[in-house]
């Protein structure tokens, strides 16, 4: 029974970022100015738009919480590096919803392409491997990734 117990306290722990990962990756979101909250219209609606804020929780664990047709996503930055001056490396760890299905927790790989107040995410794959987003480009090969502004307002609100 103990060794169970000590079992699923390893495992627990093994899955929480450090306190350490937590402080570099907070240093690189402030470096590349990726804290706060980004918008494709800042002036629209927030269920009529997409949005995101980038910011760190009380546990001291940098988020993104990402909004758009009337959903919103939580998912947790468990590692950031910066790449070069106009692009960010970022994992992002989907905080568990039990609404959603097991395809909807896999870890996903961003490359955030920064340009001074706007940011996008120019590629994007599952931690398995699949691509979702290339060079800007959705799978589909039709739809580009959009452009989100900062928004010094906050979300939009209706």
């Amino acid at each position: 029974m103990r060794r169970l117990f000590l079992a699923a306290a390893f495992l627990a722990l093994s899955a929480v970022p450090s306190l350490a990962d937590n402080a570099q990756v907070k240093r690189v979101l402030e470096e590349a100015r990726l804290m706060g909250t980004w918008g494709v219209d800042c002036e629209a609606m927030a269920s009529s738009t997409d949005w995101e804020q980038i910011v760190v929780d009380e546990r001291g664990v940098a988020q993104s919480i990402v909004g758009g047709d009337d959903s919103i996503w939580t998912y947790d930055i468990v590692e950031a590096e910066r790449l070069n001056a106009g692009e960010v490396r970022l994992k992002f760890v989907p905080v568990e919803d039990p609404n959603e299905g097991e395809d909807d927790r896999e870890p996903i790989i961003l490359v955030y392409r920064i340009d001074g107040d706007r940011q996008m995410t120019w590629r994007s794959t599952r931690a398995s491997g699949g691509a979702l987003i290339t060079d800007g480009l959705f799978a589909d090969g039709e739809t580009r990734s959009e452009w989100y502004q900062r928004c010094p307002k906050g979300i939009p609100v209706p």
